[in-house]
């Protein structure tokens, strides 16, 4: 089943049947239909269509008294009867869940709907994420047992860390996960926030399971899929992730998330013009997505050695939005490759004035540039004391194994800044037997990484890089073998 928010843009669309079906992966059968609704009445028209000829398989009209209490009641109605007529027999469990969750009060389902037409833009824009919060707390206060409500604010808030928030902001989607899981746990959305929120925390094993369960419940939902992808990610099995992002991308064609995870996981094996072209195809899809596709192809760039290229498009992206955050801090970054005294001014001066910003962990990161350029400059003092709130915060994750290897890799970053090469050295390897491979979205490959200057030409630092190519090539290799399941899709819209 494809997603509502690839279907959505077809709503009045005059497209033919059959290139729809095309547009959305060659599916076979469209659901077609419409819903009136007057005063207390509702009617509702559907027909399932044959895309192949537009033949009609079946038609249906509902003329039903509407009412908060029947009102999911015609949804499951309408699920079985549909259902039955594909040929799909639903089980017990299936049945259960058609039966659970939604609401009593009308109005708590109407602001429902509207959170639901801007939940990808609530992934990727400060403003829609907190349109959406609004909304979802308001649907709450109407009906404070609504299940669905609660898992989707959870959702949203634990993806702020990704668009400039405070990583703390997981700690209250994991609150709301679990209140939606205590109202029906055999509902797929708690599971799904409880994997984001999670995995925002870095209990990756957690996350994974929470995941799973979710998409046991859903096997069909594409965010449930894509969830799982970024969370394989994490755990440093790309391939699995890869290959679970190509799936969700072709269930829900006009997703971006999907495509811009393959993007950079093919980044990350090292297969360049993969992933520049998961990069174009998102480039026309529904929901805007500016700033992921511009952070995705600068760390293509940078990944592949093209750091003038990587330059150029950050100062772009600082040309058209000059007083962003975002294009401020990466060009911050690129800046430290060249002039790291400049970057480190810059970076004090990006702290004081956007306090509240924080981007992939850029806060961090930041920081131990203007460390570097301490310790640099003769003042480890001062650099030791500026990491030791993220050293005692990046330790604890190590220990209680949260975080998974990139974890593993960042103590050893921290322990590098303050001159502590050997045990450096330690955790890098220890990160990389774990299958990890270091590609930075902010910082770009070790090999160019600033941070990691002082090992250039240590021969364990080169031995690590050695065994990192090494993991590299070996799922490259078994990549290969089913490329021509994982290739990009053309943009879609695209004629060619």
């Amino acid at each position: 089943m494809v997603s509502r928010q690839s279907v959505l843009r077809y709503r009045d669309s005059e497209e033919s049947i059959r290139t729809i079906a095309r547009e959305l992966g060659g599916i076979g059968t469209i659901l077609e239909g419409s819903v009136q609704r007057s005063s207390d009445r509702v009617l509702v028209n559907v027909q399932l269509i044959d895309a192949s000829n537009d033949g009609h398989l079946w038609s249906q009209e509902y003329d039903r008294t509407l009412t908060a209490d029947n009102i999911f009641a015609i949804q499951t109605e309408l699920a079985g009867e549909i259902a039955e007529k594909l040929g799909v027999r639903l089980t017990a469990a299936e049945e259960a869940r058609l039966r659970g969750g939604g609401t009593g009060s009308l109005r708590a389902l109407d602001l429902y709907d509207e959170a639901l037409s801007i939940r990808q833009a609530a992934s990727a824009n400060r403003q829609a994420n907190e349109n959406i919060e609004a909304i979802l707390r308001e649907a709450i206060r109407l009906d404070p047992d609504f299940l669905e409500a609660y898992a989707m604010l959870g959702s949203c808030l634990s993806l702020r860390p990704q668009i400039g928030y405070s990583a703390a902001w997981a700690d209250s989607g994991l609150v709301l996960a679990r209140k939606a899981l205590d109202l029906d746990s055999l509902q797929a959305p708690g599971w799904a926030a409880l994997g984001m929120a999670t995995a925002q925390q870095g209990r990756l094993d957690e996350a994974r399971d929470a995941n799973l369960r979710a998409l046991e419940l859903a096997p069909g939902n594409a965010t449930n899929i894509i969830n799982l992808a970024a969370t394989h990610f994490d755990l440093a099995r790309y391939d699995e992730g890869l290959f679970l992002a190509v799936r969700a991308s072709r269930l829900s064609p006009y997703d971006p998330t999907a495509k811009i995870l393959a993007a950079l996981t093919n980044s990350v094996l090292g297969r360049w013009n993969e992933a520049l072209g998961w990069i174009e195809a998102a480039a026309s899809d529904t929901v805007s997505v500016d700033l992921f596709r511009r952070t995705v192809t600068i760390a293509i760039e940078m990944a592949r050695g093209r750091v003038e290229t990587a330059s150029a498009l950050a100062q772009a992206w600082l040309v058209d939005q000059p007083e962003s955050p975002f294009a401020k801090t990466r060009s911050v970054f690129l800046e430290a490759l060249e002039d790291l005294p400049a970057a480190s001014r810059r970076a004090e001066s990006l702290l004081e004035e956007h306090p509240d910003f924080d981007w992939f962990d850029s806060r961090a990161v930041l920081e131990q540039l203007i460390a570097l350029d301490r310790m640099r400059a003769g003042n480890p003092s001062e650099a030791r004391e500026l990491l030791r709130e993220q050293e005692a915060r990046v330790s604890a994750r190590v220990r209680e194994g949260y975080g998974g290897p990139l974890a593993i890799w960042e103590m050893g970053v921290l322990q590098l800044l303050q001159g502590n090469d050997d045990e450096a050295l330690d955790y890098l390897s220890s990160a990389v037997d774990e299958g990890f491979l270091p590609e930075s979205l902010l910082m770009g490959p070790p090999e160019t990484d600033p941070r990691l200057a002082s090992l250039r030409d240590d021969p364990r630092f080169q031995g690590i890089l050695s065994q990192i190519e090494e993991t590299r090539t070996r799922l490259r290799e078994r990549i290969e073998q089913v490329a021509d399941q994982l290739r990009p899709p053309t943009p879609l819209g695209d004629s060619r």
